[in-house]
């Protein structure tokens, strides 16, 4: 401590004012007398009673008296130290926080030597992250075995498959079907694929995909490859029944029933584009009940899917989730302007048409009514001054209707009371009639000499229809 007296003071200049040296005789320290604080002066009734400021601190500025400093500067003094505390207190409580959050996201097996290899200040009071602490502890890769069969092929409901599951139980009941011409056994013409119906060998397939084949060859999905013939094929509904002899232990697919697709259901398309047998594609269920016309033919209840079907894809499968065969791929828009539209036949319209060509040779209950046609609407009919109907092209002269009456550039307006225009209102009109039940229709015919209007109607009996089937020789 320095002694504080009189001989030693520095004289400061002070102002006369009343109020001044009411103040400086207030502060005034005894002269000879050691001390270690400096009293405050009260200057508001209500003010703290004493300050505590250290006997050598001389701030460079502050006014002095005969031994003290005015109460301005131990005010000063006070609001400092008390800011400071409060600012102390922060630091601590945000360094102990920063702390324990280092601990908790980096573990406990990282290592911390000090605060500051979390954060540190520069000069510019700025926050940056210190480096990370070293890893000790050795990581070791752990290599997991694949899930179980259950986990892997089902979903959780343990009933649907996954995609994974369709390839696996499914794949085995498809085959890629090859074609060979006649005289050429080493190139094949054509290529598609197939679904195996039985474990003894019947394999069905699409219509086209067989035409014009001299010689086929399927190969199955374990590689192994069969000689198989044609039983028979239908060209109106696209769908050729292939055998293969000497065989037992062939897996024959799960055939679901199409009538209970919903829009937006999964699907796996399963087949063999370009010669790569095996190939899986997944979509949904795009659209029901499509007409659309394939090769001439007119294709009705086409199942739509946007599961990706390419060429070869033909006669392969359009499987649901639950592992069953619900459509015979048959068919896509190739077009610049239309993607992903696949069409496949409905198993449930196909299965009739399999039985009949497997038992009979031929598709059964289908009618003929013998007569090549062409529709004209009601604009045509109004542009051209006569009826709209359908007008005959051609007549088959095995058929009854050739001896009816009707003749070619006849038209024919009405079918059992029910109009028609086109292949649509035909088949409606013609309902559930039966190969010998009869018809009546009502024929208009424009005389081309006079230019004179003539109506009659006519009746036929129509013929079972067995030209579409054709058998093996």
């Amino acid at each position: 401590m320095n002694d504080i007296g009189n001989e030693n003071l520095v004289e400061t200049t002070v102002e006369t004012s009343a109020e001044a040296e009411s103040v400086v005789q207030n502060q005034t320290v005894d002269e000879g007398t050691q001390t270690e604080d400096i009293q405050s002066v009260d200057l508001e009734e209500n003010s703290p009673q004493t300050d505590y400021a250290p006997p050598n601190y001389t701030p460079q500025d502050a006014p002095k008296t005969n031994g003290g400093y005015t109460a301005d500067v131990v005010e000063g003094e006070k609001g400092m130290s008390t800011m400071m505390i409060g600012a102390v207190l922060i630091v601590l409580i945000l360094a102990i926080i920063l702390f324990c959050a280092y601990f908790i996201f980096k573990g406990e097996n990282n290592s911390v030597d000090t605060i500051g290899n979390i954060f540190t200040t520069n000069e510019t009071q700025q926050t940056e992250l210190s480096t990370p602490p070293a890893v000790t502890q050795q990581i070791i890769l752990d290599i997991k075995e694949k899930p179980s069969i259950d986990e892997v092929y089902y979903e959780d409901d343990g009933v649907r498959f996954t995609p994974q599951g369709v390839a696996k139980f499914v794949g085995p009941s498809i085959v890629s079907v090859v074609v060979y011409e006649k005289g050429n056994n080493i190139s094949p013409i054509g290529q598609g694929s197939g679904i195996i119906i039985s474990s003894d060998g019947y394999i069905i397939t699409n219509a086209h995909v067989i035409e014009g084949a001299y010689k086929l060859k399927v190969i199955l999905d374990d590689e192994r490859e069969l000689e198989v013939k044609i039983v028979g094929k239908d060209t109106k509904t696209d769908i050729g029944v292939l055998k293969a002899s000497g065989v037992t232990d062939l897996v024959a697919a799960d055939l679901g029933d199409a009538n209970q697709l919903e829009l937006g259901e999964p699907v796996v398309a399963i087949g063999s584009p370009d010669g790569l047998s095996g190939s899986i594609t997944l979509g949904v269920i795009s659209g029901l009940n499509r007409q659309i016309e394939v090769e001439g033919q007119v294709m009705r209840n086409c199942i739509q899917t946007d599961a990706a079907i390419n060429p070869g894809n033909s006669g392969g499968a359009l499987v649901n989730m639950f592992g069953q065969v619900i459509g015979i791929t048959s068919s896509k828009y190739a077009d610049v302007y239309y993607e992903g539209m696949g069409f496949a036949i409905p198993i449930t319209e196909a299965r009739p048409i399999i039985d009949d060509i497997i038992t009979k040779g031929y598709v059964s209950g289908r009618i003929r009514i013998g007569i090549v046609f062409q529709g004209i609407s009601e604009a045509s009919a109004r542009i051209n001054e006569i009826e709209a109907g359908i007008c005959i092209v051609e007549i088959a002269e095995d058929c009854d209707i050739f001896n009816s009456g009707l003749e070619i550039g006849d038209i024919i307006t009405e079918v059992d009371g029910k109009k028609v225009y086109d292949y649509e209102s035909l088949i409606e009109a013609i309902g559930d009639k039966k190969p010998n039940d009869i018809c009546t229709a009502k024929v208009y015919r424009k005389s081309i000499v006079s230019g004179e209007d003539t109506w009659f109607d006519i009746e036929f009996k129509l013929m079972e229809d067995t030209t579409s089937t054709s058998v093996a020789e």
